[in-house]
């Protein structure tokens, strides 16, 4: 039990650093150059922007390397609520603060979606690769047993041109073995041919 959820502490615990260094510190660049207090193109920048890719990519890179988790949709709005509190945020509008706090999650969300459908696609991309090698292995194996069929035949067709030639009558389809007798007719029948002559 322990030893699983290690495992899962292990897995997660890159991607809440990730997402607590971005949404816990990123703000503080706004307190320190006086741009807290008025909405500016770098506080949209960091609120619209930053926050919901972060949020996305994390849950996207998760799914993808290990499973479907929905906690990982979780992460950045619970990061999200220290910040709202650190940086002043739920003073100023509460409402919009609040559709930040969904939007975060549904990018989260989304996220995992997209890990999904890619780790769909990878496993049917190894799946086709797996199908084409068990084809070609079985054409390889039919061209073998194909190759090995023709050669006996061959050897079958020479084995009756030859005691053709040696004008056998005696050719045995089903016994293929030659046993000493058989070798000494054909070594006599041979001897006669050549008396003969």
């Amino acid at each position: 039990m322990e030893d699983s959820f290690e495992k899962k502490v292990k897995a997660y615990l890159p991607y809440v650093i990730v997402i607590a260094v971005v949404y816990l510190f990123l703000p503080a660049i706004l307190v320190f150059t006086g741009q807290d207090q008025h909405p500016t193109f770098l506080t949209e920048i960091i609120y619209i922007g930053v926050f919901p890719l972060t949020a996305l990519i994390c849950s996207l890179i998760f799914t993808v390397k290990h499973k479907n988790e929905f906690f990982m949709a979780l992460i950045a709005p619970i990061m999200y609520i220290p910040s709202m509190f650190l940086y002043g945020n739920i003073r100023d509008n509460v409402v919009t603060t609040l559709i930040y706090l969904v939007s975060y999650f549904i990018c989260g969300f989304l996220g995992i979606v997209l890990g999904d459908i890619l780790k769909g696609k990878g496993k049917n991309k190894n799946n086709a690769k797996t199908q084409t090698e068990d084809r070609s292995s079985i054409y390889q194996k039919k061209r073998q047993t194909a190759s090995h069929v023709s050669r006996r035949a061959r050897e079958e067709h020479v084995r009756q041109d030859r005691y053709a030639s040696l004008g056998s009558e005696k050719y045995d389809d089903s016994d293929p073995s030659t046993t000493a007798e058989d070798i000494d007719e054909i070594l006599r029948e041979i001897h006669d041919r050549q008396s003969r002559q």
